[in-house]
């Protein structure tokens, strides 16, 4: 997968929190995958279809 962007959560419960987009439209979703990290340790993963 690539990683298409990158960013942290600027407002809110997540504030503070890095997030990564990875493109998976050629894999097994389909879509995207939406990583949430909070001091390098992975806390959620959402794949998103196109």
């Amino acid at each position: 997968m690539q990683i298409i962007r990158t960013g942290t959560v600027l407002t809110g419960e997540y504030a503070g929190w890095k997030i990564e987009i990875q493109d998976d439209r050629a894999g097994e979703t389909g879509g995207y995958y939406l990583f949430m990290v909070q001091e390098n340790q992975m806390v959620s993963t959402l794949g998103l279809n196109s």
